[in-house]
C-alpha cells in the first residue's frame, strides 16, 4: 500500500515523495478513507511530511481532522502533536490564518494558541483568559482535553510561593554585578504589582564575603 512506501520515503527524509504518494486525490488514498485506521495513518504520515517541510499549519489541520476518529492514549498524543505544531507558528502568522479561515474547530485551536502566547508573564491573566476561552468554546475538543501546557496553569497558580529569596552578593568583589540584577528584578516586580498581578514577598540575602551556606539555608 502507498502508506508503506510513504513511510520508507520519510525514513529517507524525502518528504515530497511521501506527500506525492499520499496525495488525497489518488484513487488508492480516496478508497482507503473508508478504513478508519488507514485514514488515521495516512493523515499522520502527511502531517509528519508537512512538518519536515515547516508547514506546521497544514500539518496541524491534518491531525485536527482525524481527532474525532481517535480514542485513548492515541487521541491524547494526537492532541499534543496538534498543539506543538500550532505553537511553532509565529504570532503574526496566527493572526493572518485566523482572519482567513472559517472553520470553527480550527479557529478554536488558533484562538487557544493566541491565548497561550499572550500574558506569558502573568499567570492570573492567562488563567482568566483560558477560563473565558472555555466558556466561548465549551464544545471544542480542546476544552474537554486541554493541552498539557495549559492544564498545568491552575496547578502553577495554586502552588506559587508566598515568599521568594533573592540571593545576591551585597558585599565582596562581586557586588558590582548585584546592582544590575537587583534593579532588573525589582523593576519587573513592581511592574507586575502595578498591573495587579500576583507578587510574593521578596527577601534579599547576601551571598558575598562572609556569608556562609549554613546561614543562608537557615534563612
Amino acid at each position: 500500500f502507498r502508506s508503506v512506501s510513504a513511510e520508507l520515503a520519510l525514513y529517507k527524509f524525502d518528504e515530497n515523495q511521501a506527500l506525492e504518494l499520499l496525495n488525497p486525490t489518488h484513487p488508492d488514498i480516496t478508497q482507503a478513507r473508508s478504513n478508519t485506521n488507514i485514514r488515521i495513518r495516512v493523515a499522520q504520515l502527511r502531517a509528519q511530511a508537512l512538518q519536515l517541510l515547516n508547514d506546521d499549519f497544514t500539518a496541524a489541520k491534518e491531525l485536527i481532522n482525524i481527532a474525532p476518529l481517535m480514542t485513548g492514549t492515541s487521541a491524547l498524543s494526537n492532541k499534543e502533536q496538534i498543539w506543538r505544531s500550532l505553537k511553532r507558528i509565529p504570532e503574526a502568522d496566527l493572526t493572518i490564518l485566523a482572519s482567513s479561515n472559517q472553520n470553527s474547530n480550527l479557529l478554536g485551536w488558533l484562538s487557544l494558541v493566541a491565548l497561550s502566547n499572550s500574558n506569558q508573564d502573568d499567570l492570573d491573566r492567562q488563567l482568566q483568559a483560558l477560563s473565558d476561552w472555555i466558556q466561548t468554546w465549551p464544545n471544542h475538543y480542546a476544552a474537554r482535553h486541554l493541552p498539557d501546557e495549559l492544564a498545568l496553569l491552575s496547578k502553577m497558580v495554586t502552588s506559587r510561593p508566598e515568599k521568594v529569596s533573592l540571593l545576591l552578593p551585597l558585599t565582596g568583589k562581586n557586588q558590582i554585578a548585584r546592582k544590575a540584577i537587583l534593579n532588573g528584578f525589582m523593576a519587573a516586580y513592581y511592574a507586575a504589582h502595578q498591573r495587579g498581578s500576583y507578587t510574593p514577598q521578596i527577601e534579599v540575602l547576601d551571598t558575598g564575603a562572609g556569608a556562609s551556606a549554613q546561614a543562608l539555608d537557615r534563612k
